[in-house]
């Protein structure tokens, strides 16, 4: 009897540093904004002299169609409903980024931060030369393609644009995100349909 009244003491104990421990967490970090985790992620590259341009379409989408914005005035932007927020950098900013602190940075911040290396490619035929799938390209080397970053259930996928083609044919093209390879958390929570957008390499015009 005496024992099990020790056991039922130390549970009551264990309960009630967990809940001790829950609050404490909460207040000392209180739960983080779609939006703070953006302006968190673009200051932090700004800072570092990388410009980082907007990719989403959901976001894109409200620009030119005001109708869609949300009605909050703080974020009638940022804020939508998918679980990925789509970003880009451009090539010639690889060096300044691991050069910098961007990834520690960010780590120090609580944010979880994976960096894709996949074989550099070039799409075959000639300028103007739009990629599609893997048998349209060559392979030049590895080089970093994408930028995973996450903080709680957040997440910002930022690509790496390379410049092709020449003259009037210029583009920027991105690889396509290697979704099998993210299967550790917090990136396989994220669906196929989440990540869908860089199923396949693509081309932007400049």
């Amino acid at each position: 009897m005496k024992r099990r009244h020790i056991l039922c003491g130390l549970l009551l104990l264990s309960i009630t540093f967990l809940i001790i421990q829950s609050y404490l967490f909460l207040y000392l970090y209180p739960a983080i904004t779609k939006k703070e985790n953006i302006e968190a992620i673009v200051k932090t590259l700004q800072l570092a002299n990388i410009d980082i341009f907007l990719t989403d379409p959901h976001i894109l989408k409200k620009v030119v169609q005001p109708e869609l914005r949300t009605k909050s005035s703080s974020c009638s932007f940022l804020c939508h409903d998918e679980p990925v927020t789509w970003f880009g950098i451009h090539g010639n900013s690889i060096a300044l980024y691991k050069q910098s602190s961007v990834k520690q940075t960010l780590e120090e911040n609580r944010f979880i931060v994976r960096e894709i290396f996949q074989q550099q490619t070039w799409p075959q035929g000639g300028a103007g030369v739009v990629a599609n799938d893997d048998s349209n390209v060559e392979a030049l080397g590895t080089t970093l393609t994408h930028i995973l970053i996450n903080r709680e259930r957040y997440t910002v996928c930022i690509s790496v644009f390379f410049s092709r083609g020449q003259h009037v044919f210029s583009y920027l093209w991105h690889h396509k995100l290697p979704i099998a390879d993210l299967n550790e958390l917090p990136w396989q929570l994220l669906s196929q349909s989440d990540l869908q957008m860089l199923d396949y390499p693509g081309a932007y015009d400049k």
